[in-house]
C-alpha cells in the first residue's frame, strides 16, 4: 500500500494506493482494450483499489474506487494517477460530492 496528502482547492486529501491482483472486470461494464489486456498478462499493469479521504475543517468523508488500472512502475503510475486525479476530474468530482453534502438541497446538481 502506497499513500500521500495533497492540497486541492482548500480541501484536503489522503489517499491509498492499494494492488488489487483478485479484481476481475465485469466486460459489460468495463471494457478493456487489447493492448490493456496485454499489458495486465505481461505484468506491466495491474488494478488497484484507491481510498481517499477528503476533509475539510474537522469533516472528512470516504470515497472508494476498486478496479484502477495502472502501471506497476511506480514513476509511472504516479503520472498516471496524477491524470486520473486532476486532469480527469476525479478531484473535481469528489468536490461536487461535498456541495451536496453540504447544500440544503438534498437532490444532484443534474436532476
Amino acid at each position: 500500500m502506497s499513500a500521500f496528502k495533497l492540497e486541492y482547492k482548500d480541501y484536503d486529501f489522503t489517499i491509498y494506493l492499494d494492488p488489487d491482483p483478485e479484481h476481475r472486470p465485469i466486460e459489460r461494464w468495463n471494457i478493456l482494450s487489447n493492448e490493456d489486456k496485454e499489458l495486465l498478462e505481461s505484468g506491466e499493469m495491474a488494478f488497484y483499489s484507491l481510498s481517499i479521504t477528503s476533509q475539510k475543517s474537522e469533516e472528512a468523508v470516504n470515497h472508494f474506487i476498486p478496479g484502477v488500472q495502472l502501471p506497476v512502475d511506480q514513476e509511472e503510475q504516479m503520472v498516471d494517477l496524477e491524470i486520473i486525479l486532476l486532469d480527469e476530474g476525479l478531484l473535481d468530482e469528489i468536490l461536487e460530492h461535498w456541495k451536496l453534502r453540504l447544500s440544503d438541497k438534498k437532490t444532484p446538481t443534474w436532476a
